[in-house]
């Protein structure tokens, strides 16, 4: 199976969510708007500003600290957990 991704970068979608989105509906993958409205960011530029990030119309809410499977995410430069 081919898997085509489109991504566009000067349209209101981060490209990220394009490829998210395209992901999605290649492989009939469906994301639970319920559960879906959060987002990290890890790695070199994780503190800096970057434009809404949207998933099928739903723009999702940037978080420094999240929990995944009981385990509690921080944003950073290397992927963190907090132990507290």
């Amino acid at each position: 199976m081919q898997l085509t991704a489109v991504v566009t970068l000067s349209g209101r979608h981060a490209p990220h969510a394009t490829i998210c989105e395209n992901f999605a509906v290649n492989f009939n993958v469906k994301f639970n708007s319920n559960k879906s409205v959060f987002f990290m960011r890890i790695g070199e530029r994780y503190d800096s500003t970057c434009e809404p990030f949207r998933l099928f119309d739903n723009v999702l809410q940037q978080v420094q600290l999240m929990k995944y499977l009981g385990v509690c995410l921080v944003s950073a430069k290397k992927l963190k957990c907090d132990e507290s």
